[in-house]
This record gives structure tokens, C-alpha cells and sequence, in this order.
């Protein structure tokens, strides 16, 4: 039990004035997750020897005597009428969380969630018979959540000393009750997902996000508790009022998980007061777990709010556990989902608290439900964050700040990308690696001439950094910008295409508008996302003086996967170098099987289909739907596809867990193959755009797309001359170079070994300050400059003119 808790317990006693024995009122509405907080203080007094009364409504009586049988209660209310609270209680969170509903929708939800806690509170505050017995009963403090409640007015009322618990009120209500100072620079606001240190344009954003719900706070929650007030007890008693009269607040958060702000001394953090002793898994799940040997297992729960979640977004996440190669325990109610693998147990209630305590737990996914995450904290379990709703979102974003957690949109993520972030907390490869003193210390005796590696999510940059070694990055192109910023080229958005836009080089005065939304976008994305976490992982492996930026910086040669065939133009530094096609291999001949099956097919011809290496299996609808599309070309179809073949696969596909796609395609536009792109995830999309503006492909949403539309799509690749006639264009374009792609790389990588680097290539622009790269030094001394021309010329005028006015008058006053 926490010390903050204890010093709780101290002040309870204090302000009962009885530590024998104190009757303590618990004034909170009995829903929901702030009430399982206040529930666990109450129980802890009332194992004290203090009488702990709850307030009630009358038809949860039964099932709480149940659940907390220590405690008093006294009910309001009819037993037969359950109040609106509960059915929302009970369906609000689950429409919530998956809807997506945007802001209007968020301003929808808060509303019915207000109107229903103000319902009840109403029922409360209205039983005269109840508020006399209050009165009459002598209790010695009352203990509320100070969350939208009527708890503070019954203290008030009352007139007994109040302790409120809260973890953070994003109208900001306690600060303006207490009065402490909130520096709004350093101290982001409850539902901001910012951290402690922010870039102006996230400064400017605390600041609207604090006063925007600063003032719905005043205008419409203390509005409507300060009307009920006056409805009920009497127009004396506020909100505002209530809260300003707390004697003690307590805190659930800790400086481990929230940031440094100011305090008063009667604020109190008792963080880890949820934690409970470890009891041991029952047989049946220890055996679950150990038999997932040195692998581990991973807790999957997104907290009692939720109960179920749609079927869609069920097997999506049935389809990412089961490419792990962990256990998985999994809190789920409902139909087992179709892609549910063997290694997933689930469960409709998971001893939470004991498994994450269990040393074979390497990882916990979780909707960062405040009592989730600190118990994840407390036995040092990383996470992986998929908020749904509330302050979910800050929690998220402050164990990703902290180093423990990766954060995923469930809205929009994808089962390639659920368990890739899963294996990255579990075993993070850059982490790993520069934590390894051994290994940097051989490294370093080891006189290496050069590093090579991927410029994406990598510490490969890290490592040349800390190695001092010249260094060679191959890349597709990176989303964040990191590239951009790092060679210093200039990046006209005018008419290069931001990857990820999906856009061409021809682009309208919307598309343009889309450009540079999404460059900025992404840009600040890889600033404060993944530069930010290497450098921090970079801080507490080898040092603080090591920043991805500056290994980046340093980077000798760039060697581009990309060809203007492919790409659109834009500006290179020397430095950059295409080695487009440098994975195109000698054909090899078909195996017998493979060449009987394609001769097969006639001048009708074969089609190939695979969705590459990371796609193992598709949930079966979508495979059933392909394979109906399939079934009615009359070519002959090879589909890379792993899995029980679907009902409608017909007698002209055959599937196979691995293809030659290099033999059959070798690839598709050096061998001028007119494409049908289904683009998943990532840079697919923008590739698939790419080959579309070449005019050699169809793209199709997967996600939307009919079998019609996929059978039509292929029909119209192959019957249109102009798709092939552009796929060969392209392939001439492709083979007419002066030197193979993979020669060029090789020469420019021994290039650099020979030279030791090759300083002279890299652009001065990383080094310059943003006023320096954009001349905004120059341009104020210019305008400094013209200004003080321009205001002397004027000074002068007005002296001339001046002169000659007094001149005229001085005459005219001569003549007469």
C-alpha cells in the first residue's frame, strides 16, 4: 500500500477526530471504474475498524452487499426502476469505443453521460427523507469522487469535512478549486496526449484544449450541478463552492506515469493504491502459461467496460495474436472469432492483476484504463495501448512518453501492425542491441571501414553515429520526412508528392492543399514519434550526446530503391543515389509442375496473385470473395495463399504457400506486367497510385471491392493494349541503364570505404538553423533595411513638406 494512502488514513483520523472509530459517508455515484477506486478506499477503512456508509441507489443494493460486504449502505430511489446511469453504464462505453464518432460525437456521448450521472444525483438530492437521516446520523467526513458528482454538495450541505479522490479533471475543476498554479508550458492538459515538453505549435494547442473544456467546465457541468443545487437543496450551494472546501485531495497518478506541475500540500498522491496481493493462477491457466515456454504470454484485456466489441474488429485481432508465437490470454465475451489461432485461450474474466505479475508475461495490450496501466507499471509489464475513449488516450500517450508502450488507432490498424508492435515491446532489436556492452565494446576493437543499413525504423544510423564510421543508407523513401530534413534538399510540395498521399506530380489546388496537410503531418509525426524514442533509447543505452537527426546527418550515401519510372521528379543532393531493380534476379526455369500448369493455359495466359511475404492468411470471407473472382476468368490463376481453400475456389487457380514470383514476373515492371494493385498498408498505397499514374495498373479497395470488380479489374488489365503497352514502356526504360543497379550500389559503397567517407557530398543545410536555411535573418535585415529607407523618405517629406507649408505661410503673410 502506498505511502500517499497511508497519510490518507492518517488525515480520515485527524478529521474524524476519533481514531477508534470514525463514521465515514462515501458520496459517489456507484458506476463504473471511479467507483472501484473509491470502493478500495472504503474497504481499507472499514478493515481499520471505521463504519464505512455508501450512498445508493436502491436497485444496486443487493449486487453491491454482494461484491462489499464491509460496508453500510443507504439507498435512495425505487428499487424496481433502475436509473438511466446503469444502461448507460452498461452500453455507453461499448458504442463509444468502437463508433469513431468524431468530435460532434464525442460532444454527444459526454452529454448523455452528464445528463444520466445528473439524473441520479438528482434522485439523491431530492430524497428529503434520506438528506434529513444525513443529517441526523453524525458522520464524520464524507469521501467522494470529485469527478461530475453530487458528492461535494452533500459535503457541503452536510457541513462535514470533504476528501475527494480524482485522477484528473480534464474541465479543470480542482485546479480552480484549489487554486494551484498550472503553468500551461510545461504542464499539458487532460486529454491533450501531450507530454511535458512541447513544440510551440503543441504549446498553442494546450492552451485552446485547457480552455475549451476550462469553460464547458464552468458553463455546463458546474452550471447544471449549481441548478440541481438550487432545484434541491437550496440556491446557497455550488460546485465550484463544494470543491473549494476539500480538505484533502488524493491523487491517483504518480511522477513515474504523470508529469512534474505544481502542488498543494493537501494534494496526495496514493498511486498503486489498486495494486493487490499476487494469488497463484488457477491449474488449469499456470499450465496454460508454462506451456508457452521460453515464448511467453501476452495479456490481452480491454478493461470491464467492455464487454464485447464487433466481430470485425475481433478477428482482426484474432488474426494478429495468431501470428505470434506467444500465448495469448485474451478477456473476451462473444462468438470465437474465425481467425482465432490455437495459441489464444480467451475468456470473459482474466485474473489481470495475477498474470501480469507472472514472470512468463512479456506483454500486455490493453484499452490504458488507468488501473490497467498501473498495475502494468507496478510489475514492470511494456504495453501496447488501444484507447477507446476518455482519459484512455492521455494514458496512452504518457506510457509511450515514458518508454513502456507503443500506441495503436484500433479504428484503423491493421493485423500486420497489432503484432508487429506486440513483438517490438516484447523484444525491441534497437534496444537490445545498444544495450549490449559486450557487443559495442567487440564492435568498437573491431576497425570496421563502413556501416549499411535501412534508413527506416533502424539504429543503424545510432550505431555509425556512435561508432564514428562512414555511413551508407538504403531506403525506399521515409513517411516521416526524416530523409528530407536530413540531406537539407529542397522538397516542393507544389509537385512532389508526400509519401503516403497517394497523390501524383500533377496535383489540383485541393490535392496541393492534401500535400502539404499530410508532409506537415507526417513530418511532426517522425519528429515527435520516432526520432523522439530513438533518442531516448539512444539516452539510455549509449548516451545522451547521440540523436537520430545528427546520425542521420552524417549519412555518406543514400541509395534509393526508387527509379523516376516508378517516382515522380524532385531534387537530389549528389549524395542520393537510384538503385531501382537491384532485387531483380536471373530467371530460373519453372519447376515441371509449375511450367506443365501455365502451359496449361493457352493464349488465355496465367495470372499471378500474391499479397507478399507479411500476408500469410486472410480471413476467409475476403478469400471466399477472391476466389469467386478467380473462378471466372478463363485464365489460369496462381494465388500465393496459405489456408483451407475457400468453397468458391475454382478449377483454374491453383494455390500454393510459396511462388516463384521472381520467375513468374521477375518483377512486374521490368518485365512490363500490367498490375491489379490491392494496396494494405503502409507505402502500399502510394506505390499503388505510383503504378496507376503510369497507366500499367487498376487499383481496387480491398476492404469494398466486389468479386465482380476484382474479375472486371483483371479483364481490363490484360484486354486493353494500353496497360501493357505502358508496362513495356516502362520495362525499356528499366533495362536501358549504363550500369546494372546492383553494380551501382556496390560502387558506391566501396567508393565510400575507399575515401573514408565522403563529407564533400553531404549538403551544409542539416547544420544550418531553420532562420539560416530559410534566410529569415536576411529577409528582417532587408526589411529593416527598406523600412528604415522608407521611414527616413518619409521623415524627409514630411520635414519638406512641413518647410514648405511654413515657407507659403510666411509669404502670405508678407503680402498682406
Amino acid at each position: 500500500m502506498s505511502t500517499g494512502f497511508h497519510l490518507f488514513l492518517a488525515v480520515v483520523a485527524f478529521l474524524s477526530q476519533n481514531v477508534q472509530s470514525a463514521d465515514i459517508l462515501v458520496a459517489t455515484l456507484t458506476y463504473a471504474s471511479p467507483w472501484m477506486d473509491v470502493a478500495k478506499i472504503a474497504e481499507a477503512l472499514a478493515s481499520r475498524g471505521h463504519v464505512v456508509t455508501v450512498l445508493a441507489h436502491a436497485s444496486q443494493k443487493s449486487d453491491l452487499m454482494r461484491k462489499w460486504p464491509t460496508l453500510q449502505y443507504e439507498t435512495f430511489g425505487d428499487p424496481e426502476k433502475p436509473p438511466l446511469m446503469k444502461e448507460f453504464a452498461k452500453t455507453g462505453p461499448q458504442k463509444m469505443a468502437f463508433s469513431s464518432p468524431g468530435m460532434l460525437g464525442l460532444l454527444a456521448w459526454a452529454s448523455t453521460s452528464s445528463s444520466a450521472l445528473l439524473d441520479l444525483s438528482e434522485e439523491m438530492l431530492s430524497d428529503n427523507q434520506l438528506l434529513t437521516k444525513l443529517k441526523n446520523s453524525h458522520y464524520d467526513v464524507v469521501l467522494t469522487y470529485a469527478g461530475p458528482s453530487c458528492g461535494p454538495l452533500v459535503a457541503q450541505f452536510l457541513d462535514l469535512p470533504l476528501v475527494c479522490t480524482t485522477r484528473s479533471f480534464p474541465t479543470g475543476l480542482d485546479i480552480r478549486a484549489t487554486g494551484v498554479p498550472n503553468p500551461l508550458a510545461y504542464v499539458p492538459t487532460v486529454t491533450s496526449e501531450l507530454s511535458d515538453r512541447m513544440t510551440f505549435l503543441q504549446r498553442v494547442k494546450n492552451v485552446l484544449v485547457y480552455f475549451a473544456f476550462s469553460t464547458m467546465g464552468q458553463l455546463v457541468v458546474e452550471k447544471s450541478y449549481d441548478d440541481l443545487a438550487k432545484r434541491t437543496i437550496g440556491d446557497s450551494f455550488t460546485l465550484s463552492a463544494a470543491l473549494a472546501r476539500t480538505d484533502v485531495w488524493l491523487y491517483q497518478s504518480d511522477l513515474m506515469f504523470d508529469f512534474p506541475k505544481p502542488m498543494m500540500p493537501n494534494m496526495v498522491s496514493i498511486a498503486g493504491h489498486m495494486a493487490e496481493d499476487v494469488k497463484p493462477l488457477s491449474e488449469e491457466m499456470e499450465k496454460f502459461v508454462q506451456s508457452s515456454g521460453d515464448d511467453g504470454v501476452v495479456l490481452v484485456t480491454f478493461g470491464s467496460m467492455i464487454a464485447a466489441m464487433p466481430a470485425e474488429l475481433a478477428d482482426m485481432l484474432a488474426a494478429a495474436f495468431a501470428r505470434l508465437p506467444q500465448k495469448v490470454v485474451w478477456r473476451y465475451a462473444g462468438t470465437p472469432p474465425p481467425s482465432l489461432g490455437p495459441n489464444t485461450k480467451t475468456m470473459e474474466w482474466v485474473p489481470q492483476n495475477d498474470l501480469l505479475a507472472h514472470p512468463k508475461t512479456k506483454a500486455f495490450v490493453s484499452h490504458c484504463g488507468y488501473n490497467g496501466v498501473a498495475e502494468a507499471m507496478y510489475h514492470g509489464v511494456p504495453l501496447v495501448g488501444m484507447p477507446l475513449f476518455s482519459e484512455q488516450f492521455d494514458n496512452s500517450a504518457r506510457m509511450v512518453a515514458r518508454g513502456m508502450a507503443v500506441s495503436l488507432d484500433i479504428h484503423t490498424v491493421t493485423p500486420e501492425e497489432v503484432a508487429q508492435a506486440i513483438t517490438s515491446v516484447i523484444s525491441d532489436p534497437s534496444e537490445e542491441m545498444l544495450s549490449d556492452e559486450q557487443l559495442l565494446a567487440k564492435l568498437k576493437n573491431s576497425h570496421y571501414d563502413v556501416v549499411l543499413t535501412y534508413a527506416g525504423t533502424s539504429c543503424g544510423p545510432l550505431l555509425a553515429q556512435y561508432l564514428d564510421l562512414p555511413l551508407v543508407c538504403t531506403m525506399r523513401s521515409l513517411p516521416t520526412a526524416q530523409d528530407i530534413r536530413a540531406t537539407g534538399v529542397p522538397n516542393p510540395l507544389a509537385y512532389v508528392p508526400t509519401v503516403t498521399s497517394e497523390l501524383s506530380d500533377r496535383m489540383t489546388f485541393l490535392q496541393r492543399v492534401k500535400n502539404v496537410l499530410v508532409y506537415f503531418a507526417v513530418s511532426i509525426m517522425g519528429q515527435l514519434v520516432v526520432e523522439k524514442s530513438y533518442d531516448d533509447v539512444a539516452m539510455r543505452t549509449i548516451g545522451d550526446n547521440f540523436t537520430m537527426s545528427a546520425a542521420l546527418a552524417r549519412t555518406d550515401v543514400w541509395l534509393y530503391q526508387s527509379d523516376l519510372m516508378f517516382d515522380f521528379p524532385r531534387p537530389m543532393t549528389p549524395n542520393m543515389v537510384s538503385i531501382a531493380g537491384h532485387m531483380a534476379e536471373d530467371v530460373k526455369p519453372l519447376s515441371e509442375e509449375m511450367e506443365k500448369f501455365v502451359q496449361s493455359s493457352g493464349d488465355d495466359g496465367v495470372v499471378l496473385v500474391t499479397f507478399g511475404s507479411m500476408i500469410a492468411a486472410m480471413p476467409a470471407e475476403k478469400a471466399d470473395m477472391l476466389a469467386a473472382a478467380f473462378a471466372r476468368l478463363p485464365q489460369k490463376v496462381v494465388w500465393r495463399y496459405s489456408g483451407t481453400p475457400p468453397p468458391s475456389l475454382g478449377s483454374n487457380t491453383k494455390t500454393m504457400e510459396w511462388v516463384p514470383q521472381n520467375d513468374l514476373l521477375a518483377e512486374a515492371m521490368y518485365h512490363g506486367v500490367p498490375m491489379v494493385g490491392m494496396p494494405l498498408f503502409s507505402e502500399q498505397f502510394d506505390n499503388s497510385a505510383r503504378m496507376v499514374a503510369r497507366g500499367m495498373a487498376v487499383s481496387l479497395d480491398i476492404h469494398t471491392v466486389t468479386s465482380e470488380e476484382v474479375a472486371q479489374a483483371i479483364t481490363s488489365v490484360i484486354s486493353d493494349p494500353s496497360y501493357k503497352g505502358k508496362a513495356n514502356q516502362i520495362s525499356t526504360h528499366l533495362r536501358d541503364q549504363p550500369q546494372l543497379p546492383m553494380e551501382r550500389a556496390v560502387w558506391w559503397i566501396e567508393h565510400v570505404i575507399k575515401h573514408g567517407g565522403l563529407p564533400h557530398l553531404r549538403s551544409r543545410a542539416p547544420e544550418l538553423p531553420f532562420y539560416q536555411y530559410y534566410l529569415l535573418d536576411v529577409i528582417a535585415l532587408i526589411v529593416a533595411v527598406i523600412s528604415a529607407v522608407l521611414l527616413s523618405c518619409w521623415k524627409c517629406c514630411s520635414f519638406a513638406c512641413g518647410m514648405c507649408k511654413r515657407g507659403m505661410t510666411t509669404t502670405k503673410l508678407k503680402s498682406n
